[in-house]
């Protein structure tokens, strides 16, 4: 609805003066459309005034005129229906503001407006082209409808018959009479028929155009109001729909970026707090449950080689696995080890273990035993003992039984054998005795007239020709020189003289010529040489000296020169090499003299020993110098023994030969060397043999020299015949008679070495004589050759086995003792190489795992500690690095959000105050030129149009109409 009303200002009336009277004629804007019928007079005109002006309106002075229709000519107007349209579209009262502005039913505003139209007593047209009424000094009203703030028509201004929209949700407007509305800018959001926009909470994020607030989706946070959109929930924490912060992940869960929600670790897995990962278990660990903190330990019995294991390998047998193990050890020999086993298990007496690696242990045999534990073979029963399987002691063998060593029971003695406690080995009945039982103790004693040889089980007849007396092993036959005819004597006869009795006889016999036969002769003899006898002898007859008798002789013979005989001589004897006779029937020979040998016999002379040669009196031949010994010139009766050193080892030699190195001559007279052993050598010509030095040793015998211990080796005391091997964690040079520790710093995990090796970077070696390294624990580093781990200093961190300190990246800080970086939380910054996280400034931002505070831009401010920006609101601006927003100064605005500066108010606008985020249009009669903070009016009697520009536009009324201005958006 939009219409205009023409009123007469009653300046005299209200001011209680007499009504001046009315002069001219108001003519019609629109000539040919007009009606006969609305012809009427001044004075009619006059006279409704006055009705009028008795309405309550006019006493309350809101309404200060009369509804006006135009006429055709000046005189003539018809009131009647005039006065009609007053009653139904005027309620001054019930509608009109003082600020000349009525809200009407549908939300629209309808503005009055007013202009002076002249200070003489002389009419002029309206210039709102709806007629007037002349009166001194009169005073124009009209009207225009307008949308009200919040709403829009196409031109702002609202047509018959139409109403204003409100804006949709999204968009806001905060002035009137606009034809569009303003997009709700990021940060804030505007539902329908908005004003203004409303700020974002925090938890909550507001795209440009949205008619509500709407919730972080989970995985995302907003720490700030008036934000457009959220931001990364950062490793380590998550983040529910609608987050404002984001919130610790707890220990044994995990939560990577972008997390809305925990996510418990999986079994063999573990997690600390703020946590992006879960951390797999280690070797020698397990985790059997979801959302664990740590991992257990394996227990005793159990091992487990790999990483992230939800349980642990159950120990096989022959090995044991103690607590924490990582894989499983070889139970040692004397030892088992069942499957499960946590620790070795010595095996019990009784018992042995020769071979690793076994889960149960061997029983001692039968014939062995064994008292201890934890041994590796069984001792063997000693005879006379027996052991049963499986025994730990021995069992002395019984009475009537045996056991011969390695028994495992006891047997009993056959017949003919015997024995007592102890026995290995049964004893034969002695000859003399006899056994008819088995198991028997003793024998018993075997009668006279009979014999029972050794192991007899019974006794036997002696026989004719043999007697038997008690207790004997055989029958004896009748001895030479006896005789007995009986078959059970104990005894024989003796043999008389002049006959013999051979062995066993049973009578005796005569003795035959050339013989002689004893009483007691077991057959007849043969006459002795030297001797001789007639028949029938009892006894021989001496052959006297000169002479000789050969056996069987019954007469003494001469001997011939060059040989001699003794008395009782059986023949002549030649004299006998080394000595020599030259006379004839002699009783003996002359002995060859010292230094000469008579080489043969019957010799009358004798021959000189050549050098190398020896004789003593009476030598039949020179003698070579025995072995060791010489002799350098001839005839002479000894040799001289080859000295300590020497040696020679062939007869009748003229000197000796010096012993040779790697053999000694010890004493004197040696006809040969002996071997220097192992651990000993000789130069050359020596008597004793020399140890070899400590750190040196000789394998070999008969050697000139020793050899220097190899590297890694030591040859610890003097006279060694081997090395021995430097054990793990010592090395030696070579000649060394004793291993040397290697020091804190270095290691050796191998025998027999000359050196030690570095500990390397990453590892520490705390000790001398270490044999493995000891890994550099987290939050610490360990350079090459370290003896201990050095805390890793603030701003590096250092992850297990570091050998250096790693410098912090940026974006993340590492307090003391770091083994890993840690994020910068959102708010702060961290440059590479920090030790703890640093506020972000004001005027600058710091998104999670920033390295630096980066500058706020501009349009945002940011106060300090936060993660993003803030746009400015409208009506505000900033220069970049700003900590708030600065609001526009009176006579500029600012429609949008994020802005750097503010716009000035537009020429026929102005802007009364600051922050403001847009401008009013100039009222009529006054104008704007720009960047007004109010408009200036017209000068006195002059009008202009809404929105005027300058006072150029300023104009006195004029009979043409003017057109409504359509305010700027």
């Amino acid at each position: 609805m939009k219409a205009s009303l023409c009123f007469l200002f009653l300046i005299n009336h209200v001011a209680g003066a007499d009504p001046a009277p009315v002069t001219g004629n108001l003519r019609n804007s629109d000539p040919e459309n007009v009606n006969p019928t609305d012809i009427i007079t001044t004075e009619s005109l006059l006279s409704a005034s006055e009705n009028f002006l008795t309405n309550e309106a006019l006493s309350n002075n809101k309404i200060e005129g009369i509804l006006h229709n135009p006429v055709k000519d000046q005189d003539e107007i018809d009131l009647s229906q005039e006065i009609t349209s007053i009653d139904e579209e005027i309620e001054p009262e019930k509608r009109i503001t003082e600020n000349n502005e009525e809200t009407l039913e549908d939300g629209s505003i309808r503005k009055l407006y007013s202009f002076a139209v002249s200070y003489s007593c002389s009419c002029y047209t309206c210039s709102c082209g709806k007629g007037c009424s002349q009166t001194c000094c009169s005073t124009c009203y009209s009207y225009y409808d307008y949308c009200a703030a919040g709403r829009y028509y196409p031109n702002g201004y609202i047509s018959s018959g139409s109403s204003c929209t409100a804006c949709p949700g999204g968009k806001y407007q905060p002035n009137t009479a606009q034809s569009s509305c303003f997009t709700c800018p990021g940060g804030y959001y505007c539902p329908s028929g908005a004003t203004n926009y409303t700020i974002c909470d925090s938890g909550r994020y507001c795209p440009a155009g949205v008619n509500a607030t709407i919730d972080c989706p989970g995985g995302q946070y907003n720490p700030a109001t008036g934000q457009s959109s959220c931001s990364t929930c950062p490793g380590g924490y998550y983040c529910p729909s609608g987050s404002s912060t984001y919130t610790t992940c707890p220990a044994g869960y995990y939560c990577p970026s972008y997390s809305s929600s925990t996510k418990a670790c999986a079994t063999g897995t573990y997690s600390a707090s703020t946590a992006a990962a879960c951390t797999s278990c280690a070797v020698g660990r397990y985790q059997s449950s979801t959302a664990q903190s740590s991992c257990t330990a394996c227990p005793g019995g159990k091992y487990n080689p790999t990483t992230a294991r939800t349980s642990c390998f159950t120990c096989p047998g022959g090995y044991y696995c103690p607590s924490g193990a990582t894989t499983y050890t070889t139970c040692g020999t004397g030892t088992y080890c069942p499957s499960g086993s946590s620790s070795t298990t010595s095996c019990a007496a009784g018992q042995y273990n020769p071979t690793t690696a076994q889960s149960s242990c061997f029983s001692c045999p039968g014939g062995k035993y064994q008292p201890s534990t934890g041994t590796t073979s069984c001792f063997s029963c000693p005879g006379g003992y027996y052991c049963p399987a499986s025994v730990s002691t021995y069992t002395a063998c019984p009475a009537g039984s045996y056991c011969p060593s390695y028994s495992s029971t006891y047997t009993k003695c056959s017949s003919g054998t015997y024995s007592g406690s102890y026995a290995s080995s049964c004893t034969s009945c002695p000859g003399g005795q006899y056994n008819p039982t088995t198991g028997a103790t003793g024998c018993s004693a075997c009668p006279a007239g009979y014999y029972c040889p050794s192991g007899a089980t019974t006794y036997t007849s002696c026989g004719a020709g043999n007697y038997c007396p008690a207790s004997v092993s055989s029958a004896t036959a009748c001895p030479g020189g006896q005789y007995q005819p009986g078959t059970t004597s104990s005894s024989c006869s003796t043999c008389p003289g002049g006959y013999y009795c051979p062995s066993g006889a049973s009578t005796y016999t005569a003795c035959p010529g050339g013989y002689y036969c004893p009483s007691g002769s077991s057959g007849y003899n043969a006459c002795p040489a030297g001797y001789y006898c007639p028949s029938y002898s009892s006894t021989y007859t001496s052959c006297p000296a000169g002479y000789y008798c050969p056996s069987y002789s019954s007469a003494a013979q001469s001997c011939s020169t060059g040989r001699y005989s003794a008395a009782t001589s059986s023949s002549c004897t030649s004299c006998a090499a080394g000595t020599y006779q030259n006379s004839a029937s002699q009783s003996s020979c002359k002995s060859c003299p010292a230094g000469y040998y008579c080489p043969s016999t019957g010799l009358a002379t004798y021959y000189s020993c050549a050098a190398g040669k020896y004789t003593s009196a009476g030598a039949s031949a020179c003698t070579s110098c025995a072995v060791g010994r010489y002799t350098s010139t001839t005839a002479l009766s000894s040799c001289t023994a080859c000295p300590a050193g020497q040696y020679q080892a062939s007869t009748g030699s003229t000197g000796c030969t010096s012993c040779p190195a790697g053999y000694y001559c010890p004493t004197t007279a040696l006809s040969g060397y002996y071997t220097c052993g192992v651990g000993t050598y000789t130069t050359g010509g020596a008597s004793s043999c020399t140890s070899c030095a400590a750190g040196r040793y000789q394998a070999s015998t008969a050697q000139s020299s020793c050899t220097s211990c190899p590297a890694g080796y030591y040859c610890a005391s003097t006279g060694l015949s081997g090395y021995t091997s430097c054990a793990v964690g010592k090395y030696t040079a070579a000649g060394a008679s004793s291993c040397t520790s290697c020091a804190a710093g270095k290691y050796q995990s191998s025998t027999a070495q000359s050196s030690c090796i570095t500990c390397p970077g990453g590892t520490y070696c705390p000790a001398t004589g270490l044999s493995a390294v000891t890994t550099c624990p987290g939050g610490y580093y360990c350079p090459s050759g370290a003896t201990t781990y050095t805390t890793c200093p603030g701003g590096y961190y250092c992850p297990s086995g570091s050998s250096t300190y790693k410098s912090c990246p940026a974006g993340y800080y590492c307090p003391t003792t770091s083994s890993t970086y840690k994020s910068c939380p959102a708010g702060y910054y961290c440059p590479a190489v920090s030790s703890t996280y640093t506020a972000c400034p004001a005027g600058n931002y710091c998104p999670a795992v920033a390295s630096t505070y980066t500058t706020c831009p501009a349009g945002s401010y940011c106060v300090s500690t936060v993660s993003t920006y803030t746009k400015c609101a409208v009506g505000k601006y900033t220069a970049a690095g700003a900590s708030s927003c600065t609001s526009c100064a009176a006579g500029r605005y600012q429609a949008s959000t994020g802005q750097t500066s503010c716009t000035s108010c537009p020429a026929g606008y102005y802007c009364p105050s600051t922050g403001l985020s847009g401008y009013t249009i100039c009222d009529r009669c006054s104008y704007a030129t720009g960047g007004n903070d109010f408009c200036d009016d017209c000068p006195v009697g002059t009008c202009s149009d809404y929105g005027s520009t300058s006072s150029a536009f300023c104009y006195y009324p004029s009979p043409a109409p003017t057109p409504v201005p359509t305010p700027v958006p």
